[in-house]
This record gives C-alpha cells, structure tokens and sequence, in this order.
C-alpha cells in the first residue's frame, strides 16, 4: 500500500513538473545584425540590412543613439524577412550615421556606420531645407522681418556661395548650382509627405527663386 501510494505521488510531481514546464514561455529570440550594404550612401538609397530573426523587426532608426533616431517603421520597409531588411534611407538623416534594428523591448545597433556619398551641392542642399524649416517653425510668419532675416542665414551660412552660378536668363550654368538645384527638388519631394505634386512643385519653385535673388543681392543687384 505504501509503495503504491509513493509510486503516485511521484508520477503525480513529474505529471505537474511537465505541466509547469511546457506552460513556461519559450523567450523570443533577438535579432541580431551581421552586416549593412552598402555604406556609402545618400538620402532616398536602399540598404540591405542582413542577419538573423530580423522579421521581428517593428521599425529601423537611423542616427547615433535613440535619442535622436529617425524611425523607419516596418510598415515602409521595402521588404524584410527573416534574413534582411531592406529600406530606404530617409530624409534628415546626417552621416556618419549608425543603423539599428528596433524591436518592440529593445534596439540592436549595428557596430559600423553609413557614410555620405553625397556631393557638397546635395549635402548644402539638405543643411539648407532643414535650416529653413527650423525658422519656419520659430518664426511661421514668412513675411516677418525676423523670418526673412533666419532664412537668410541659413543661404549663408549653409550654402558655399562663391560657387553660386546664373546666367542672364536666371538659369543655373554650372555643375554646383545645378547640383543644387537637383537636390532641393528630390529632398522637397522627399521630406513633403501628405502634399500635392502642385504643392511640392510650389514650394521648390519658391526655394529656387529665394536663392536666386539671394545671389543677385551678392551681385549688389
């Protein structure tokens, strides 16, 4: 009787014993981040982030800590599974910039940096837009002489003006100008979510004029 009654209350602990432990929770894995490609980049390039259980991923910060990441969520990859991530590099992005994976506990930050491909016309381009927006946001009346004043600066201090070119016409002719030009044109598209193609249109058509006549009052015109 006694061994029967032993016999029982040992299946009986190892009967809960496997209850207990197959009602624990498997712990997720972590994605981990083996590789960025390439890393040498500009504003709107694709990357391909590779490593493993990376479809775990909610979103992708671009920056150098998570304090000032700009997110890329999951719902604009352009495509990921578990093995890679691919998306594109967004608008406000400065490099060298650190790349990492952000799940819904954690981040995991890749150990190399993106450095800039960009030419010095694109890079003035992007410091001039974000300098502008920034007095927008401090002075959003564009007729006040303190926003005229803020927007002026930042012509000055974020363009390399001795290579400013127009001729006649008012028509960019050389390669820097151009260059810049080119570059408002995609960063405005870029950064103007939610607008119009007749208000993104407006607004580079205004950017473009503002530092033409800025050049001209260079000139003393």
């Amino acid at each position: 009787m006694k061994k029967t009654f032993l016999r029982f209350v040992i299946m009986s602990v190892v009967a809960i014993c496997a209850f207990v432990a197959c009602s624990e929770e498997t712990p997720e894995p972590t994605p981990t981040v083996t590789d960025v490609t390439p890393t040498e980049v500009a504003i709107g390039d694709e990357i391909t982030i590779t490593g493993t259980d990376l479809d775990r991923a909610t979103a992708v910060g671009f920056g150098t800590s998570e304090a000032n990441f700009t997110i890329v969520s999951k719902a604009n990859f352009v495509s990921s599974s578990s093995t890679s991530i691919k998306v594109i590099i967004p608008a406000g992005v400065t490099f060298p910039s650190g790349v990492a994976v952000i799940t819904a506990k954690t981040s995991i930050p890749w150990l190399g940096m993106l450095t800039s491909k960009a030419s010095q016309a694109q890079i003035d381009a992007l410091a001039f837009l974000m300098c502008a927006n920034g007095a927008y946001t401090q002075y959003p009346d564009e007729t006040s002489a303190e926003y005229q004043q803020a927007v002026g600066a930042c012509l000055a201090n974020n363009l390399t003006v001795t290579s400013l070119s127009f001729n006649n016409e008012g028509k960019p002719n050389n390669d820097y100008t151009n260059e810049l030009f080119a570059a408002i044109a995609e960063t405005v598209n870029a950064m103007y979510q939610g607008k119009s193609d007749a208000e993104k249109a407006e607004s580079i058509a205004g950017i473009q004029s503002m530092i033409y006549y800025f050049y001209l009052s260079l000139q003393g015109a």
